[in-house]
């Protein structure tokens, strides 16, 4: 008998019993504060076993949520038997897919897993829900057919034989090898697909590769194009259709008519076309006047490149015919059309005109062109090659080394014009030229880039131009290490002219060379911003080591 115990029927109740701190009133005390006492003191627990007495939602009697804490004081945060935690599908081929009986719960993704399920076959990258069908002998996009019932030169012994017997929207595989001849669908709807480009080619023979004109849909998938030559799109003229290039290879192709080219590989008249994961290399082009080097996206048009590659080919006006050859577009012409590019890289080839360059990689004219993931480096517009001189045809003019926004909305993002030369017999507007259009450039790199002139009293503005009720903004740009060797520059970033607004904003400038006589440091202008007649603004942005700072 104690005289002092609160209650004798309780050995665990006495005046030394220890109560511990329970601030958020979750029923459970912190250990490091605690108080003797017969009786439970307000805001006190017997329990010591709360890990966060801050928290409510924290105790060892709470449930563990994906949060980044530890909610039931276990001393693990976010274990895999967390009530909210995800399931996540085993990607035994890494091909981003995973299989649906095969999970694993999870706050965070796995090594080997994926948050999207759906493969059919886990063994092999090539066959998931996003693969396209290419006839290989498996089911590449999971919907259960393999390949397609009509095969060349199994059934029939060329690609048009085969699409001439195939009922519309179906279907034809190409086997392994080298297939000779042109495909003309005359208002059918078909898929061509090979085995993989690099194991089936398909051989123009010399002529064009594809005309579709009839409102047709066509899927090319699969295989290499070669030797396909024409002045209306050296491997596809197409009118009011829809065209598609999947996984495919283009060489030793383009057009060499010698007198005018549109679309050296591609021509579009109110057409769709979309290319996927093509590569192209070793093509030319060779005309009077060239309307885009790569495709000519005419009235009405739309188009889609992702993940295109160009490398080692040639883009050429005027080369050999003593005309005043126009190379409108090096790469793309784009004629009140639309066009997004999510990934085109183009490398180690050169775009040249006797006389006129407009956009070496791209003129666009009352177009709109969205563009992310865009590479143009190491390659050379309008250079002064021996074998064609642009002094030797009245001079020689580059309108827009790179770009040429004419009455259009240009945006480039994630860019990178890097290691070109650039190089004009009389005069060069700019590298970029904006004339009544909005062109912005955001996370863009130019650099390294050398401008060359034959004529001893050469001129260039610089960088961008722009006119007549345009807009340029560069925002998170890097200009520097570009070396003008050129008679005269107005400046390194370049010219605003009537009704034209230039923003830079969090951009460097800074260590750009010359070798003639500049005008200006920065900018060069006829309307201060106080004239009415158009703003320049340079916030947040550096311009040092560069001629005339």
């Amino acid at each position: 008998e104690n005289a002092h115990d609160c209650d004798d029927t309780d050995a665990d109740l006495n005046p030394e019993t220890l109560w511990y701190s329970d601030i958020d009133g979750d029923g459970f005390g912190f250990g490091d504060f605690s108080t003797a006492s017969c009786e439970a003191p307000d805001g006190y627990s017997r329990d010591a076993s709360d890990c966060n007495d801050y928290d409510a939602t924290v105790s060892p009697a709470a449930d563990e949520i994906c949060d980044d804490i530890d909610n039931n004081c276990d001393g693990t945060v976010d274990e895999d038997s967390a009530i909210d935690a995800p399931s996540w599908y085993a990607d035994v081929d890494g091909d981003g897919y995973g299989d649906d009986n095969s999970t694993a719960p999870s706050c965070l993704l796995p090594s080997g897993y994926s948050a999207i399920g759906g493969d059919c076959d886990d063994t092999e990258a090539a066959s998931n829900p996003d693969a396209t069908e290419i006839c290989d002998g498996i089911d590449n996009d999971c919907d259960s057919v393999v390949d397609y019932d009509v095969s060349v030169p199994t059934d029939y012994a060329t690609v048009q034989d085969a699409v001439d017997a195939v009922a519309d929207g179906e279907g034809i595989c190409v086997e392994a090898g080298t297939h000779y001849g042109s495909v003309y669908p005359y208002g059918k709807s078909v898929t061509i697909a090979g085995a993989g480009a690099g194991s089936t080619f398909l051989d123009a023979d010399g002529d064009q590769f594809m005309g579709v004109w009839y409102g047709e849909t066509v899927q090319v998938v699969g295989l290499t194009i070669q030797n396909s030559w024409y002045y209306y799109g050296g491997v596809l003229d197409m009118y009011d259709s829809e065209v598609s290039f999947t996984d495919v290879e283009i060489t030793d192709s383009g057009c060499d008519d010698g007198y005018d080219c549109y679309g050296g590989l591609f021509y579009s008249y109110y057409g769709s076309l979309v290319l996927d994961g093509v590569d192209i290399s070793d093509v030319s082009t060779d005309g009077r006047y060239q309307y885009g080097g790569l495709l000519y996206s005419d009235y009405g048009s739309e188009f889609s490149l992702t993940d295109v590659t160009v490398s080692s080919s040639s883009f050429r006006a005027g080369t050999g015919s003593g005309s005043y050859g126009r190379l409108r577009g090096g790469l793309i012409y784009a004629y009140y059309a639309e066009g997004t590019i999510s990934g085109l890289e183009v490398t180690d080839s050169s775009f040249d005109a006797n006389a006129y360059v407009y956009g070496g990689l791209l003129h666009a004219q009352d177009s709109e062109i969205i563009a992310d993931g865009l590479v143009f480096d190491d390659n050379e517009v309008g250079t002064l090659d021996s074998d064609y001189g642009y002094s030797t045809v009245y001079g020689g003019f580059v309108y827009g080394g790179f770009v040429y926004a004419e009455e259009s909305d240009v945006q480039l993002s994630n860019a990178s014009f890097a290691g070109n030369t650039v190089g004009t017999g009389d005069w060069l507007d700019a590298l970029f030229v904006a004339y009544d259009g909005d062109l912005t450039l955001t996370n863009t790199l130019i650099v390294d880039n050398e401008v060359l002139a034959a004529e001893s009293y050469s001129d260039t503005f610089g960088t961008f131009y722009a006119d007549y009720y345009s807009t340029v903004t560069l925002v998170n740009g890097d200009i520097s290490g570009n070396n003008w060797d050129i008679y005269q520059v107005y400046s390194v970033l370049g010219y605003r002219g009537y009704q034209a607004d230039f923003s830079v904003l969090n951009t460097n400038v800074v260590d750009n060379t010359m070798t003639g006589y500049a005008y200006a440091g920065l900018i060069y202008t006829d309307y201060p911003n106080d004239s009415g007649y158009g703003e320049f603004s340079f916030d947040y942005s550096n311009d040092y080591g560069n001629w005339t700072s």
